[in-house]
Order: C-alpha cells, then sequence, then structure tokens
C-alpha cells in the first residue's frame, strides 16, 4: 500500500469497483474522512475522500475504521523485535537502557559549561567534529574548542576518533549509548546539584533554541517533504502514573528504533532530525489536579 494517498494504478479506474469510505488509518497517519477502492482483491486507491476520481462514485459517510493492505497495529522494537503491548514495551526499554551511563559528579562538573554542553550536542546531533569546524559552528576560537574538547575527554565524555584526521586536525565524537543526567548520589551534594542544574538548563535552553529557530526560520520555508515530515505537537491526558510509565515506555520504544535503524544512514535528503519526548504531571491549579 503506498503511504501517501496516490492512487496505485496508472491505467485508469477499473469496472464495479468497491468504494469504501470511513475513518482511514496508513502508515503516515489517520485520515478522518478517508476512501479506499477495491478491484476485487486489489486495492486501486486510497486517500483522503475529497481526493476520489471523479470515475468512482463516493458513498455516504460512515463511522468504520479502514485498514487498507497490510498496516500492522503494533509497533517494530530495534532489531527486529515488535512490541504488540505495553508489558513488552516497557521490557524493551528496561533492557534496552540498562547500560546507559550515569554521568557521576565529576563528569557532571566537566560538562557543566555552557560552551560544552553545546559541544557536546553538536557531536551528539552532527557527529565526529575537529576543533576547527566545531569553532566555526559554534562561533569561538580553534584554541576555546580545543582546550574544551581535551576537559570532556578526560572524563570519557568524548574521544579522539583514532582512523580518522593528522596529529594537527584531530577529530572527536560522542560514544554510542544513553546518558543520563539524574544522579541520585550527585544530587546529595551541593556541587552534584549545582553541576546538574547548570547541565540541565544548558540542554534544554540549547533545545528550545533549535525548536524556535526551527519555527522562526524552517517551518514554512522548507520544502514540501520536509514540513510534511516534521511534528511539532502537544497534547494533555489524565493519567494514572502507571499509565503514564506506559505510555512513556511506548513512546521510547518508537524512538529507540528509528535511532537504532537509522543512526548511521546516509544519502540524498537525509539530515539529522531532532526527536523529543515529553512526559511529566502538571502542576495542580485551584485545589485540583
Amino acid at each position: 500500500m503506498p503511504s501517501t494517498p496516490d492512487r496505485v494504478r496508472e491505467d485508469g479506474p477499473v469496472s464495479a469497483p468497491l468504494v469504501l469510505r470511513g475513518r482511514l488509518v496508513t502508515p503516515r497517519g489517520i485520515v478522518e474522512d478517508g476512501a479506499v477502492v477495491v478491484d476485487d482483491t486489489t486495492i486501486v486507491w486510497v486517500g483522503p475522500s475529497d481526493g476520489l476520481p471523479p470515475a468512482w462514485t463516493l458513498p455516504a459517510a460512515t463511522d468504520h475504521t479502514l485498514l487498507p493492505g497490510l498496516v500492522d497495529l503494533h509497533c517494530h522494537g530495534g532489531g527486529g523485535a515488535s512490541f504488540p503491548d505495553a508489558t513488552d514495551a516497557a521490557t524493551h526499554v528496561e533492557r534496552r537502557h540498562s547500560e546507559d551511563r550515569v554521568l557521576d559528579t565529576g563528569a557532571l562538573r566537566a560538562l557543566a559549561h555552557p560552551l560544552r554542553v553545546q559541544i557536546y550536542d553538536v557531536l551528539s546531533q552532527y557527529g565526529p567534529q575537529t576543533a576547527s569546524s566545531l569553532a566555526e559552528m559554534l562561533g569561538e576560537s580553534t584554541g576555546s574548542t580545543s582546550y574544551h574538547l581535551r576537559a570532556l575527554a578526560k572524563h570519557d565524555l568524548i574521544h579522539e576518533v583514532t582512523d580518522r584526521g593528522t596529529g594537527r586536525e584531530r577529530w572527536w565524537e560522542r560514544p554510542i549509548g544513553g546518558v543520563t543526567f539524574a544522579n541520585a548520589d550527585a544530587m546529595k551534594t551541593p556541587a552534584g546539584r549545582a553541576a546538574t542544574q547548570i547541565v540541565m538548563n544548558e540542554f534544554f535552553r540549547n533545545r528550545n533554541e533549535q525548536l524556535m529557530k526551527f519555527i522562526d526560520d524552517g517551518l514554512f520555508t522548507s520544502d514540501e517533504p520536509w514540513q510534511n515530515g516534521s511534528m511539532i505537537s502537544t497534547a494533555t491526558a489524565r493519567l494514572t502514573p502507571e499509565q503514564s510509565k506506559e505510555l512513556a515506555a511506548k513512546i521510547m520504544a518508537l524512538i529507540d528504533d528509528a535511532v537504532d535503524n537509522y543512526r548511521n544512514q546516509t544519502g540524498e535528503n537525509v539530515r539529522p532530525v531532532s526527536i523529543r519526548a515529553d512526559v511529566f504531571p502538571l502542576p495542580e491549579r485551584g485545589g485540583q489536579p
């Protein structure tokens, strides 16, 4: 089945087709009022009902849900595993992130500098860089970026790409794997709390700047494929802590799947894409949770 609402066959409509109308589930999302045209056992057209070619007669709207072709209602996990329910998703996420590095106080203090957080972010998002390329990207001097790269390397936050570059132009990368800034032991000390606060504040400030830059410069000026492939969404639901944990696990499993499959993808029109997820309780207002 096509992933976009385009015709499958180019030779025109077939005789005596069956036209179905309803809520349409596709790999790219849900079309509230969609249509599917079937010739015998072959789907020949899928799309929004208002785009149905005039050669076919659109039936009255229904409350049916249409799943044309082989639309799979469960998400696929990293390495080909499947997560058909919340329990499996939670198990996958726990296993996948069981070896994530929890930064100790020393690493947090080494990272607790605005420029170092920026460098760490660039290496995470754009891959290996040199002191010169980072200086150009961040508007800093090469001496400054080189100094901060060495400081990050001392705590194994980054490491040198040994098979790339020369003695004069060293390449640096962030090790593959998850990292968490939430260290309960570090939060017990003033130095640990201060370092954690600086890192978290800079991390989310950078993320917000990237998002606002996309909204200001890219949301309406990007090529249509990137406009269609981008999403900024916020929703609210009333959940229990257990339901919130279940939802977070499902979202994390989807993100893990994308990262595992496409982390090192190259080719035409491939760009780094920021994938974000926030699930947290809102404060009580007016005595109501």
